[in-house]
């Protein structure tokens, strides 16, 4: 069963991204303004109110369309000096996914949360 959802709230949904390279890993939390998911899920599993987040990325995503990315962190460990972390950050800033990958990092594991009460609908 297909299931349409998107926050009520605006800037409401965060992409946590984790990205590998050269044995260490950091951190990309990305908060959007708006936007949706459309899932494989029956509609008992989801929790409307979900104080935690619904984890979208928990789910098969059929459809989606995230908005508008309004803030963004970065999440490095002691290991990463100031220099490597501006570089990476210049990456990304510059050339997104493909700067990163070029620089030796690469996305190892992406997860979606929806946060605060939901728009439902079954499609």
């Amino acid at each position: 069963m297909s299931i349409r959802i998107e926050p009520k709230d605006k800037k409401s949904i965060l992409q946590v991204d984790v990205y590998e390279g050269d044995g260490k890993t950091f951190r990309r939390e990305t908060t959007f303004v708006q936007g949706f998911a459309v899932i494989d899920a029956n509609l008992k599993d989801i929790d409307a109110k979900n104080k935690d987040g619904l984890k979208i990325s928990r789910y098969t995503i059929e459809d989606h369309d995230y908005q508008d990315g309004s803030a963004c962190f970065w999440y490095f460990d002691e290991s990463f000096d100031d220099a490597e972390q501006e570089s990476i950050k210049t990456a990304w800033d510059q050339e997104w996914e493909e700067g990163l990958n070029n620089l030796g990092w690469f996305l190892m594991d992406q997860d979606v949360f929806f946060h605060g009460p939901l728009k439902i609908s079954e499609e």
